[in-house]
């Protein structure tokens, strides 16, 4: 491994946890949207 794919892998190591998150709130924010719409 380069001393670049090390630092490429380590930056997506850090950002993972952070995107999937965002994705979460994301979903939860649109399952809350469509609850609203459709009682």
């Amino acid at each position: 491994m380069t001393t670049c794919e090390e630092v490429t892998t380590a930056a997506i190591a850090a950002f993972a946890p952070w995107e999937f998150d965002t994705a979460v709130q994301a979903k939860r924010a649109e399952a809350a949207d469509n609850r609203e719409r459709d009682p």
